[in-house]
């Protein structure tokens, strides 16, 4: 299977720098449910600043000790999710959650089929109906926007 460039970039990481890696499909695998593990225990801290996130001095210890990352990750293992945050990014993940607002997931059939309904009550002129929708969309933080070729969405930010 495929592997984002971030799971490849974090297997790289596992070994020093100073050994050879032993390369292996199921390295990389464990690479990325390493990472996804990771980004999952951070998504709760979408929206804290950066700064309220520094690695722990153990992290920093491992590195300044001739690059050691394959220490430093094992102190990335034994962190809460403010050092950990901070390690991934001190190490240039830039997919760290607490760098970026968390993404709104998004259910695109569901819109349409919102959308649909809407074009439907509004062609009925049942403006009630179609203002409903529109805000019942716009609550889960979807803005519609009528245009001369029909109605688009976007995400609010």
């Amino acid at each position: 299977g495929e592997a984002p460039g971030e799971a490849i970039r974090f297997y790289l990481l596992t070994a020093h720098y100073r050994q050879p890696l032993d390369w292996t499909r199921e390295g990389l695998q464990g690479a990325r449910q390493t990472m996804d593990r990771f980004y999952l225990a951070l998504r709760r801290l979408a929206g804290v600043p950066a700064s309220d996130a520094p690695p722990s001095n153990a992290f920093v210890a491992a590195l300044e000790d001739d690059l050691n990352t394959p220490q430093a990750i094992a102190e990335l293992h034994k962190g809460g999710e403010l050092e950990l945050a901070g390690g991934l990014g001190l190490l240039g993940f830039s997919n760290t959650q607490i760098r970026i607002e968390a993404k709104k997931e998004v259910d695109t059939v569901a819109i349409a089929d919102a959308i649909a309904a809407r074009n439907a009550a509004r062609k009925a002129r049942n403006f009630a109906e179609s203002d409903r929708i529109r805000d019942e969309l716009l609550a889960k933080g979807i803005v519609l926007k009528d245009g001369p070729s029909g109605t688009t969405w976007e995400v609010k930010r």
